[in-house]
């Protein structure tokens, strides 16, 4: 899955991507801006699209962290369950 390399994916309405594509074409050194925060798509002409992404992995890729890092990082709220129920 991408989100376990740092990728973030995004779809967007086929008209949208159309219009990337041809300011790409049209503008050179055209720029897009990905929004991770406000999950935004935007460019300095105007384009602004909103997309949805998974609240856990927004949080992820935001704090940088994987799924392994932020399940070690529960480590001793695991242990601490498993022994209270081992007991």
């Amino acid at each position: 899955m991408a989100y376990q390399n740092g990728v973030l994916p995004i779809t967007l309405p086929k008209e949208q991507i159309e219009q990337l594509l041809q300011n790409v074409s049209d503008r050179p050194g055209y720029k897009l801006t990905v929004d991770l925060e406000s999950q935004t798509v935007s460019d300095e002409f105007g384009l602004s699209v909103s997309f949805e992404v998974d609240s856990f992995y927004k949080r992820c890729l935001m704090d940088g962290v994987d799924i392994v890092s932020f399940a070690l990082s529960a480590e001793k709220a695991i242990e601490a369950y498993e022994d209270k129920w081992n007991k």
